[in-house]
């Protein structure tokens, strides 16, 4: 794996380049995993949230505005580790 992607891939743009399909190549292909779990718009209400001084004293809390917010049921340990994660932030850090 000297390129950073799998041999497939390659050899699927090698193909699409010997054809002469350049405009192939430069195309973006949108990632079909799976869906978030927490939505970019909740997201970033949520960011905006966490820097308000008031903000959530808990992970717990930040579970339950999430199902009031939107009705989102999100496991405790999802919305630790995407609070720590992917918003870099610590509640500990905040209060």
């Amino acid at each position: 794996m000297l390129v950073g992607c799998h041999r497939t891939t390659v050899s699927r743009w090698f193909s699409l380049y010997r054809r002469g399909e350049i405009e192939g190549l430069l195309e973006h292909n949108k990632k079909s995993g799976r869906p978030r779990k927490i939505p970019l718009d909740v997201e970033e209400k949520l960011r905006l949230k966490l820097q308000q001084p008031e903000g959530f004293s808990s992970y717990g809390e930040v579970q339950l505005w999430l199902k009031g917010l939107c009705g989102m049921d999100i496991p405790y340990a999802t919305v630790y580790k995407y609070v720590r994660t992917r918003l870099k932030t610590n509640l500990k850090k905040l209060n």
